[in-house]
């Protein structure tokens, strides 16, 4: 995607993982360097994983910094997956959060709701948000490596980065 994914309230968007650019994820963001698109959800994110890849809904590429992408949830970001799940996953890069609904990840193996290795990410959950992994070996609601947090259990330990005033959750 190399324009901003809006999503209106009342609006469901289902989105099926593919292996656009070798990479598999549902929705592929940033595949242009320097397009930074936005996220802008009123609405349903869903992901639709039936060809057995890593379960990843929304995925922000390495192809640029994201300083001025955003992602902006007041509806329901949804990852879940027969095997293992991810709605959020920056592997280098990501664009800072805010999050007034819910961002959820559910698996019976892995889930993780947020994954990012961003020194720079910023991710803001406010009293009404809830950002929410279930996995059945293993789950880890917000994952900071290189950045504002670390893990111990799966439970995470916030440092800097992170402004919860809602619920953050692994189970």
């Amino acid at each position: 995607v190399t324009e901003n994914l809006i999503v209106g309230e009342g609006v469901s968007r289902t989105f099926v993982e593919n292996f656009d650019n070798s990479i598999a994820a549902a929705v592929l963001l940033g595949s242009d360097p320097g397009v930074e698109p936005d996220v802008i959800n009123r609405g349903e994110i869903h992901l639709d994983n039936t060809t057995g890849a890593p379960g990843i809904l929304l995925y922000f590429t390495s192809n640029t910094f994201w300083d001025t992408g955003v992602v902006e949830n007041f509806g329901l970001i949804s990852a879940v997956d027969p095997r293992t799940a991810t709605a959020l996953f920056g592997p280098s890069w990501c664009p800072d959060i805010y999050n007034a609904g819910t961002i959820e990840a559910r698996a019976p193996v892995r889930a993780e709701a947020i994954n990012t290795s961003d020194l720079t990410t910023t991710i803001t959950n406010t009293a009404n948000g809830l950002i929410s992994a279930t996995g059945g070996e293993a789950a880890t609601a917000v994952r900071m490596s290189n950045s504002h947090g670390f893990y111990i259990d799966n439970t995470v330990i916030l440092r800097g980065g992170p402004i919860n005033d809602g619920r953050i959750v692994a189970q």
